[in-house]
Formats: C-alpha cells, structure tokens, sequence
C-alpha cells in the first residue's frame, strides 16, 4: 500500500463523517429524508437513505484512486474493462435513488438489474471452470449476480446487520489476500469499502442506528459484492466466496423458498427473514441480533486464518456451518 492511497483514505474517512452528519442533520428538518419504521422496528422516524452519501463517496474516492493510479494493482491487467464497472456501478445507483423516491415496479427492477448486469459481464474472466461451458457460465454468473444484489438488499433489516455482513466479506478478502500474497482487484475495493464501512457502523447504524443505508447503498453495494465474490471464483477460491458470503445466502433463500411453498411472491414484504424473527417476534433488541452476528463473523475470520495455516479449504466449511447454525438460532422460537 503506498502512501498515497493512504492518504487518500484517511481524508474519505473524515470527509464521510463530516458530510453524513450534516446529510443526517438535514434528514431531521427534510420530511423527504426520513420515514417511519417499518414494522415498528424503531419507535422513532430514520434516516433510510443513508447510501446517496456513502455511494457518493465510494464511487468519488475510487474513481479517485483509479484514474489518478494510486490503486495496489494495474485494474487494467486484471479485469477487461474496468471502466465499466463504474459504469454500471452509476446507473445501479441513479436507479436506486429513483425508487428510493419515485417507486419501481419489482419487475421493472428485476429487468433493470438483469440488463446492468449483463453489461458487467465483461468485468469477469470467463470462464471461471473447466468442465461449464462458458455460454452457462454466463448465464449462471447471470443469475447469481442479480441474487446477491437482492440478498444484499433484503439483509439491510436490523442495526448493524448489513453493515456487519459486507464487514465480513471485505475483512474476509483482505486477510485471506494478505496471507496468501494473492493480489486481486477485490482486494483493492475491500481496502476502499471496510474503511468507510466500519465508519457507517460505528458512527451512524449501530443500535441505536440514526440511519440506515437503504435502497440507494444496498443495490450498489450488493452489485459490488457480486463483482468481489466472482472476482475470487475467477481466482478458483469458489469455497472461500460462498463461506463468506454464506449467511446472507443462506438466510434469503430459505426464507423465499418457504414464502413461495406459501403462494407468495418472492419480493412480497413479509418481514419474515430469520433474522428479523428475534426482534418482531420475540421482542428482543436490535444489538441483541448484531451480537450474535458479530460473533459469526469472527468465527468466519477465524476459519479463514485456519485454512491459511493448515492448508485446507475444508476449514471453510466451519463459517458455513456458523452461518446455518445463526439461521437455525434466530429462527428458533422463544
């Protein structure tokens, strides 16, 4: 890491802290900025819109870095079009700032956010295996893609909760990065995004959280965290993408695989996603949830250290098992 990166990360760090407080000032006095819980989640009005300043600042400092080439590696040795990813990385969040206000259609949104990623596609090297033909290769990476974005955005529920989880995914990357020397692009997003992160946590969305991130954070975020969990496949750490992205995963599609058994639509608001369950079923606190999903996430940093050491991916499967053991314990009742 030269000094210039950073450099550049600490003057993000202060400037984000600074302008959020006076985004989450202004919230207070605009009505447009504020809404009240849902579900009765929080007794008091929040600010949900917390990700037109974070996605503001990720895609700036970023931007930033890139062009003025002060990244760790050369983007442009690594993936095929870099550019477009900033792209797509825009529109997904231009999208997202209208629905926040305006209001899509889910179908709308769906055909939206297959069409953007369709366009990403060439940010991926392809192919990702021996044995896919590439065409369903695209297709899978396709599909997938579009459903970590909407695990992503169905996870921003509680304080802390999707904050913890993309923490996890971006420590994950970095450490496993370290120790290994295996130096990839998603190790360059992850310095940008646990920083600025761990910011929004502790400063803004930590029980009790001021503000949430929202639609116009969740989407953008959930397209980057597909391009960092493809990324590592494209470097055959298959195991490694889906351990630490597993509790999302794992949490979202059993919960619309019952709602869909039940004859609802997936994007149906159900409220009903197990990590949801403690707070509006059992009356327990938001900081009660992200505990325990704190505890997850070092068990999931610990289980990447032991892979290192011990040379074996079946170490992996210890987060796995964490993350469906979380899902069991939240959906368990009280």
């Amino acid at each position: 890491m030269n000094i210039n990166f950073f450099i550049i990360i600490v003057l993000m760090i202060f400037c984000y802290i600074i302008v959020n407080y006076y985004y989450l000032n202004l919230s207070k006095k605009i009505d447009l900025l504020k809404v009240s819980s849902e579900h009765k989640l929080h007794k008091d009005k929040v600010c949900n819109n917390g990700g037109i300043v974070f996605s503001t600042f990720f895609i700036f400092f970023f931007s930033l870095l890139y062009l003025s080439n002060n990244l760790t590696i050369n983007w442009t040795n690594e993936i095929p079009r870099p550019y477009i990813l900033f792209i797509v990385f825009i529109i997904f969040f231009l999208t997202a700032l209208y629905d926040q206000f305006r209001g899509l259609h889910p179908v709308y949104r769906l055909i939206i956010q297959i069409t953007l990623i369709f366009s990403a596609l060439s940010t991926i090297n392809f192919p990702l295996s021996n044995f896919i033909p590439t065409k369903i290769e695209y297709l899978l990476v396709l599909y997938f893609w579009v459903y970590i974005i909407n695990c992503t955005n169905f996870i921003d529920g509680t304080d802390g909760m999707m904050s913890i989880t993309n923490l996890n995914l971006y420590l994950n990357i970095i450490i496993f990065t370290y120790l290994t020397g295996n130096f990839t692009v998603a190790y360059d997003v992850s310095l940008i995004l646990m920083p600025l992160t761990l910011v929004f946590l502790i400063f803004f969305n930590f029980p009790k959280a001021k503000m949430f991130i929202g639609d116009t954070g969740s989407v953008p975020m959930g397209y980057i965290n597909g391009f960092l969990i493809f990324t590592l496949i494209a470097k055959g750490e298959f195991f490694f993408a889906f351990a630490i992205f597993s509790y999302p995963f794992l949490d979202v599609t059993v919960t619309l695989i019952k709602k869909t058994i039940k004859g609802h639509l997936p994007w149906a608001r159900l409220y009903d996603y197990y990590f949801l369950k403690p707070v509006i079923q059992d009356g327990k606190s938001h900081l009660y949830v992200l505990s325990f999903t704190i505890l997850n996430t070092f068990i999931s940093l610990i289980s990447t250290f032991m892979v290192y050491f011990f040379n074996n991916e079946l170490f992996f499967l210890i987060t796995i098992a964490s993350s469906a053991c979380l899902v069991i314990f939240f959906g368990k009742k009280r």
